[in-house]
């Protein structure tokens, strides 16, 4: 079986950003790091500014075991105190100021470069530029309950969501404290998580739906929609999935946390995949000062680069090149 992510530098990932400089409050840097996602470099940067995690933004969430580069903005801090941050696996470049923060999605894009390691020749002479993928949504944007939580809030059990959220060590610690002095209150519980966080699952729960839908519609249309309370579904496929899940499209709007409410969006069926190329391909050696307790196989290993828009998986594109 093929490895990625053997290493941080097996996995670079840095957005193609769309954010334009003019004067404003906030402060527009480039975060590269390693051995961290994107919500906990934040936290870590936040902590060192003495200011609020809320004060930050940035366009997703990358990858923890990988190298990556991305846009962030923090709304009034000081350029100077931002550049004399140091912190480990942590590195910031200053861009500039801007008049809005950051978001969710503000991006064009993202470029690869990846390293698969344990390859047969066989395997490697049958990697060939591609041009596009289907676009589904990877494990990653699942984690271990992240659909689950998503389905609890959005069908109003709350209770389960918190049970699910205790799990979670970002979040239990403050939730557990709340259920002391109020032990059945568990929609406030939730709304002690970050809006952000608790976006995550609720986008995870409508990207489960997607790819269930997706995978069973024949033949294949340009977009199939992300269900939210917005959607007019017409899709047969679509209509079996929700009443399987004994939800509707309605149930997106999150009454007792109304700022999480999803309107769902079109998605397309398949991600353009642009610059394709092979830069290296050779037989596999870990590079000089790697943690012993990996064992490189003595196989060979290919480098791969390419170009993605905004919301696709990279690891999709590697699925593709070596189907199972």
């Amino acid at each position: 079986m093929y490895q990625i992510k053997q290493i941080y530098e097996d996995f670079q990932v840095e957005e193609i950003p769309k954010h334009e400089l003019t004067s404003g409050p906030y402060l527009y840097f480039w975060l590269e790091k390693q051995g961290l996602n994107t919500s906990e470099a934040i936290r870590l940067l936040a902590k060192a500014l003495n200011i609020s995690f809320k004060k930050f933004g940035y366009a997703g969430n990358k990858d923890k075991r990988a190298i990556t580069k991305q846009v962030c903005s923090v709304y009034n801090a000081k350029k100077e105190k931002l550049e004399k941050i140091k912190l480990n696996n942590i590195k910031i470049k200053i861009i500039g100021p801007g008049h809005k923060p950051i978001s969710l999605g503000d991006l064009k894009g993202n470029k690869f470069i990846i390293t698969i390691r344990n390859l047969t020749q066989k395997q490697i002479k049958k990697i060939q530029p591609i041009k596009k993928i289907l676009n589904l949504f990877d494990e990653q944007r699942f984690s271990t309950d992240n659909i689950e939580i998503g389905k609890s809030i959005v069908k109003g059990n709350f209770k389960q969501a918190v049970k699910l959220l205790l799990k979670n060590n970002l979040v239990k610690n403050k939730i557990k404290k709340h259920l002391q002095n109020k032990p059945h209150d568990y929609v406030n519980a939730v709304k002690l998580v970050e809006k952000k966080l608790l976006m995550l699952f609720i986008h995870a729960y409508q990207s489960y739906i997607w790819n269930e839908s997706v995978k069973k519609i024949t033949p294949k249309p340009k977009s199939v929609p992300i269900v939210g309370f917005g959607t007019e579904v017409k899709n047969k496929i679509i209509k079996q999935i929700l009443k399987k899940e004994n939800v509707t499209p309605r149930d997106f709007i999150i009454k007792q946390i109304p700022e999480i409410s999803a309107e769902g969006i079109d998605r397309n069926v398949y991600a353009q995949v642009k610059n394709f190329k092979i830069l290296r391909s050779k037989a596999s050696g870990m590079p000089e000062g790697n943690p012993p307790s990996i064992k490189e196989k003595s196989k060979d290993k290919i480098t791969i680069s390419f170009q993605l828009p905004k919301g696709s998986y990279a690891t999709r594109v590697i699925k593709t090149l070596l189907p199972s």
